[in-house]
C-alpha cells in the first residue's frame, strides 16, 4: 500500500476502506467508451475512463482497501495487479475521496 495514504485511527483494524457515495447520488451517462457522472451533492459533472466508472459504479459499492480495490480491477481487466497498477488505483481512489465520489468507512 503507498505510504502517502493518510492513516484513519478509527478504523478496527487499522486498514481503510473506501467506499463509492451511495448510488442515488450518482448519475452516469455512457457514449462509445466515455462516461460522464454527474454527482448531485456537488453538483459537478466528471468525465471518466472505463477503469474509473468501473471503480464506482461496481468494485467500490462495498467497503474496499486499495490492494484489494487493485486485485479486483486487475482481475477485471484480466491482468495481473502490479505497483503501477497499485498506483493508479490509489491516485483515483484518494481523487474520488477529495472530490466527494468515495468516502472512508
Amino acid at each position: 500500500m503507498p505510504t502517502d495514504v493518510p492513516e484513519r485511527l478509527d478504523c478496527p483494524d487499522g486498514v481503510p476502506r473506501w467506499m463509492a457515495s451511495d448510488a442515488a447520488d450518482l448519475l452516469w451517462s455512457e457514449w462509445d467508451g466515455e462516461y460522464v457522472l454527474f454527482h448531485k451533492p456537488s453538483g459537478k459533472t466528471h468525465f471518466l475512463n472505463e477503469s474509473a466508472w468501473v471503480l464506482l459504479s461496481d468494485i467500490l459499492r462495498e467497503p474496499r482497501d486499495l490492494p484489494a480495490t487493485t486485485l479486483e480491477l486487475a482481475n477485471r481487466r484480466g491482468v495481473a495487479p502490479d505497483e503501477d497498477l497499485s498506483a493508479y488505483v490509489s491516485s483515483l481512489v484518494l481523487r474520488f475521496e477529495e472530490l466527494g465520489l468515495t468516502r472512508r468507512t
